[in-house]
């Protein structure tokens, strides 16, 4: 079945007409982040993100910048290589910071416009893992990770221009040993900040 050209037309007038209630927002906060590993402690890491919304949809766009901050790994590992020389290596931490961009679905519940939404989504960035190893120092090794990421969450409005986020989500599949072998966990991410919205009718 094909969408007719008198479709397509009324539903771009409709996205612009005085009728949809539409705005752009921004906002920053913190996370906190776990990986799936028990000895991996939790990290806390910075946000920004920037979005566009429409009611009568009613869908919402986000891009955006996050970091898990450090996760540390708890103890030391021996290592010994094919000469039979042992290094330990210590002071461990994981850690992904990047890009995300994502669609959802939210609606509201009152006159300020707060909401609850559930968006998924693509993240693309880098993974570090940050190490001492003995007899080399500080090693970092770092690599491309990207992959599929979803949250639910809500804003809670103060008024119509400012108001608080909080939201639960998850990275799915991010790697944790860049450039050497082929580990990758989940990472679990609780989300909160400030959001100012600006409205574009």
């Amino acid at each position: 079945m094909r969408i007719s050209g008198k479709a397509l037309a009324a539903f771009a007038l409709l996205s612009f007409s005085p009728l949809c209630m539409a705005e752009v927002y921004v906002g920053a906060g913190g996370n906190m982040s776990s990986y799936k590993y028990d000895d991996v402690k939790r990290g806390f890491g910075p946000q920004v993100f920037v979005g566009y919304r429409v009611d009568t949809m009613p869908v919402m766009f986000e891009v955006g910048y996050f970091s898990t901050g450090k996760n540390k790994v708890d103890g030391s590992v021996t290592l010994q290589d094919s000469s039979g020389q042992t290094y330990t290596v210590s002071d461990m931490a994981l850690s992904w910071s990047g890009a995300i961009a994502s669609l959802g679905y939210f609606g509201k519940w009152d006159a300020n416009g707060s909401s609850v939404y559930g968006k998924v989504g693509y993240y693309g960035g880098k993974s570090k893992l940050d190490a001492n190893v003995s007899g080399f120092g500080d090693v970092t090794l770092k690599g491309s990770s990207s992959g599929l990421m979803f949250a639910i969450g809500a804003d809670w409005m103060v008024n119509p221009s400012f108001g608080l986020r909080f939201d639960l989500g998850s990275l799915l599949n991010v790697k944790t040993t860049p450039d050497f072998g082929n580990e990758k966990s989940n990472v679990t991410t609780f989300g909160f900040g400030v959001v100012f919205p600006f409205s574009t009718k």
